[in-house]
């Protein structure tokens, strides 16, 4: 009797056991199943979000349209936020005859500064350049992006004007009082690209006219009109006269070569 009861003891304790263990087993399999389906359900949300995200900015930028330009917006300092391109070309047409009408580029030689008058050789498409940022800030994809800014920080832009016709420059330099500057040099020296020339004999420099004209053209490209720069610097061609010498003596390697050259 009491290895039976032993026995049924055993048998239960068993049974227990294996039901203890399947029902771990169970618990686990459903705890998977729940937190894959957890894990499904919140890529689908997060997939979801961004559709509704791509349709939500997508509808903005096709409400916001592209007939005006975004509220603080301006074009060389002028408020043209809300309106047209036609409208904003106008006002930057009469502040570029206003404010351009009168405009020099200052130039320097021989410790002496002379104003060349470019103003009648400037010219400014504002209907194109007011275009051109137009199309580039209200692009579809754009738009939403274009708002928020001008809503938040604005936008701001330059339109510089550029040389209309180069022979006003050149006749400009021509009729300038430094083409009457005499550059006859005649046992003395110059500094050119960093090299130190002694010249025995005498010569002569010209003003390269090409030269100076592409200078004044990449300055005002820019919108620079305060900065003088020196026409000896870089602007200048050799001319010999009669038979001479040169010596040139590097800054760099501070040693002497002779070079000889003749008419």
């Amino acid at each position: 009797m009491a290895d039976e009861r032993r026995n049924g003891h055993t048998t239960e304790k068993r049974l227990a056991q294996n039901r203890q263990r399947a029902s771990g087993r169970s618990g686990r399999r459903a705890s998977e199943q729940r937190g894959k389906r957890q894990q499904r359900y919140r890529v689908i949300s997060w997939i979801l979000t961004a559709v509704f995200m791509v349709i939500f900015y997508a509808l903005i930028c096709a409400c916001v349209g592209n007939r005006k330009l975004y509220k603080k917006t301006t074009i060389n300092g002028l408020e043209v936020g809300g309106m047209k391109t036609a409208e904003a070309a106008k006002s930057i047409n009469d502040q570029f005859r206003r404010d351009y009408s009168s405009v020099g580029i200052q130039v320097k030689l021989d410790d002496k500064t002379y104003t060349l008058d470019v103003s009648a050789a400037l010219d400014m498409d504002s209907e194109k350049s007011v275009q051109k940022i137009q199309d580039d800030s209200h692009s579809f994809w754009r738009r939403g992006y274009g708002l928020l800014e001008s809503w938040t920080l604005g936008s701001s832009y330059d339109i510089y004007p550029y040389i209309g016709d180069s022979g006003i420059i050149t006749t400009a330099i021509e009729s300038s009082d430094m083409m009457k500057v005499d550059l006859d040099i005649e046992d003395g020296y110059r500094i050119e690209d960093k090299n130190l020339i002694v010249t025995k004999g005498k010569g002569s420099y010209r003003i390269d006219t090409d030269k100076l004209v592409t200078r004044i053209k990449k300055q005002i490209a820019k919108g620079d009109y305060g900065t003088v720069w020196n026409v000896l610097s870089c602007l200048l061609t050799w001319i010999w006269t009669r038979y001479t010498k040169r010596y040139i003596v590097s800054r760099r390697i501070q040693r002497l070569t002779r070079t000889r050259t003749t008419r």
